[in-house]
């Protein structure tokens, strides 16, 4: 009978909505930050990519000028 009381107490359940409302904002979070986490992956592999295209550049570039020493 208390625990029922309790639980059906206008406190209880102000208390289980704002516990429902957290999680439901941590949950939208997380995804958040996910969807974050999968954009730095992708530009990083952009960056990658950048920057081998740019290796090769400058390793052809030194390679034809030492072909003309």
């Amino acid at each position: 009978e208390e625990t029922r009381r309790t639980s059906d107490s206008p406190d209880a359940k102000r208390t289980a909505a704002a516990i429902s409302q957290l999680a439901e904002g941590v949950q939208g979070l997380v995804g958040h930050m996910r969807e974050e986490q999968q954009q730095i992956r992708e530009w990083v592999e952009r960056q990658a990519a950048v920057q081998e295209d740019m290796r090769r550049l400058l390793r052809r570039l030194a390679d034809q000028r030492e072909k003309q020493l």
